[in-house]
C-alpha cells in the first residue's frame, strides 16, 4: 500500500494529532524512530511514519509518544499513563534499537531475558485492558563492521524474542529488519537510514507502508465490530 509522500501529508493534516470521528484512538510509542522530530505541543505526530500512517486513517485520532532515547524499560514504566489512559482502540511500539545501542555507546546492557520481559508485560497490559497491541520489529542497517558485530552480538537475538513475543500472545507483528535491508541494498543506505537508525522519508514510508499491510485489515475488522456491539 503506498503512503501519501511529505508534503502532501503536511497539507493534509500538519503536525496535528488526527480528531476521531467516534471510531477511536491509536496510540504509537517508541523511541527517536517513532518520535520523528515531535515537538512538545499537544497531539504533534512529528514527520515520520506515524504522521503518514494518520493520513491513511482519517477516521481515527492518532497520538504519537515516542521519546528519543527509550529503551523497552522506560516504554514499560510509562505504558500506563501515556499509552493505556487514552484508552485507545489500539497501541503500536517499535522499541530495541537502543537496548542494543546502548550497550557499546554507553556501556549500558539490556540482556535478552530483560527486554523480553519488558516487551512481555508491554503486551499483558495491553491485553488486560482489551486493547489491541501491534509489535513493531526493531532494526539496525549493517553500515559497518562494527555496527555487523552490535548486529550478530545482540540485536538479532532481540529481534528473536520480539517475534516470540508476538507469537506467544498472538498479536500482531510488523517485520521490518529484512524489507529496510532490502530496500538499502537497492537504493542505498543514505537513501534509507543514513546513520543505520534514523530512517529518511523513504524509510519512514515503508515502514508506514508495512505498518498498513500488516494491521488496517484487522483494525478495519475491529471498528466494525464495535459498530455493531453500540
Amino acid at each position: 500500500m503506498r503512503v501519501c509522500d511529505r508534503e502532501s501529508a503536511r497539507g493534509m493534516t500538519g503536525d496535528r494529532a488526527m480528531e476521531s470521528d467516534g471510531t477511536g484512538t491509536i496510540v504509537f510509542a517508541g523511541d527517536s524512530i517513532t518520535e520523528a522530530e515531535r515537538d512538545n505541543s499537544p497531539g504533534s505526530l512529528g514527520r515520520g511514519y506515524v504522521r503518514m500512517v494518520a493520513n491513511e486513517l482519517p477516521g481515527m485520532r492518532v497520538v504519537n509518544v515516542g521519546v528519543g532515547g527509550r529503551r523497552a524499560r522506560n516504554v514499560r514504566q510509562h505504558w500506563d499513563a501515556e499509552i493505556l489512559d487514552q484508552t485507545p482502540v489500539l497501541a503500536s511500539v517499535l522499541i530495541g534499537v537502543n537496548d542494543t545501542r546502548h550497550r557499546y555507546t554507553q556501556h549500558e546492557t539490556t540482556s535478552a531475558p530483560s527486554y523480553r520481559s519488558d516487551l512481555d508485560a508491554i503486551v499483558r497490559m495491553s491485553l488486560s485492558r482489551n486493547v489491541e497491541i501491534v509489535i513493531m520489529e526493531h532494526f539496525i542497517l549493517p553500515l559497518s563492521d562494527e555496527i555487523a558485530r552490535w548486529r550478530a552480538e545482540d540485536l538479532e537475538e532481540k529481534i528473536e524474542v520480539a517475534r516470540a513475543v508476538a507469537r506467544e500472545h498472538n498479536v500482531l507483528f510488523v517485520p521490518l529488519d529484512d524489507a529496510l535491508r532490502r530496500e538499502a541494498t537497492v537504493e542505498g543506505t543514505e537513501s534509507v537510514a543514513p546513520d543505520g537508525i534514523h530512517p529518511t522519508e523513504r524509510g519512514h514510508r515503508l515502514i508506514a507502508e508495512r505498518w498498513l499491510e500488516v494491521v488496517l485489515p484487522r483494525l478495519k475488522k475491529e471498528l466494525s465490530m464495535n459498530q455493531k456491539n453500540r
